[in-house]
């Protein structure tokens, strides 16, 4: 069986087809209009420069009028007079949180701290500061888990790898009726072939760990690749 690919040819015959394409399918864009959406271009006091940027020349002016010319030099308004907030009227403040600023007292701090605890231990404040101590090492922690150091665990690690026995290959013909640990046991799947079926033993009988043959049933060749040919290429633009 055969599978197409796309090679340096045909992907440069791929690349102008596609610019055939959008060049006989070129956008022409509409004038904008009160119910068309469109481009737009510079008009009276409206100037585009060459990087897009847009500037209004009468950005300061209001019905034509310049707005620092058209207001008369020494205007004088009106002036208004506020009347202050009691405790029964409102006034630039309302009633209600003039009450609230009357009652309070001179100096008066919101949500002031009266107490804190460390495990359910009062500290008092000195001068309103208080001191708290924080471990910054494990040393100055109660180690009541049974954490181990790193030199501890290094410790354990090494022996335990200590322990470990290295593999060896035995080819047989037949599986021996009792095993050895640490022993791979490798029995030809056809008498004198070398690919073989692979054994080991657990406990109290042999255990199947695999084989070594490899099956490349799934991969494609070489000879297998086909490169896509033009006139396919244009069979899928025009599809």
């Amino acid at each position: 069986m055969s599978t197409k690919y796309l090679n340096e040819d045909g992907l440069l015959f791929f690349w102008q087809q596609i610019k055939k394409v959008l060049n006989e399918n070129k956008y022409t864009l509409p004038i904008a209009t009160g119910t068309v959406v469109g481009g737009v271009k510079s008009g009276k006091d409206i100037t585009v420069a060459s990087d897009g940027s847009v500037s209004v020349n009468n950005a300061n002016k209001v019905n034509n009028l310049t707005v620092l010319k058209a207001v008369p030099a020494n205007a004088i308004f009106t002036d208004t007079t506020y009347t202050g907030a009691t405790g029964s009227a409102d006034g630039l403040l309302s009633k209600e949180n003039y009450s609230k600023l009357s009652d309070m007292e001179s100096g008066a701090e919101v949500n002031i701290i009266e107490s804190i605890k460390v495990n359910n231990v009062a500290l008092i404040p000195a001068g309103r500061i208080v001191s708290l101590t924080v471990a910054t090492k494990t040393s100055q922690l109660t180690n009541d888990s049974d954490f181990q150091t790193k030199t501890q665990v290094d410790t354990a690690i090494a022996a335990e790898v200590g322990k470990i026995t290295s593999f060896e290959f035995q080819i047989v013909t037949t599986l021996p009726a009792t095993g050895v640990k640490g022993v791979i046991y490798l029995v030809p799947q056809v008498p004198g072939d070398t690919v073989y079926h692979e054994y080991i033993w657990v406990g109290n009988k042999m255990e199947s760990i695999g084989s070594t043959s490899i099956d490349l049933s799934q991969y494609l060749k070489k000879t297998d690749l086909v490169a896509i040919t033009n006139t396919e290429i244009d069979a899928i633009i025009a599809g």
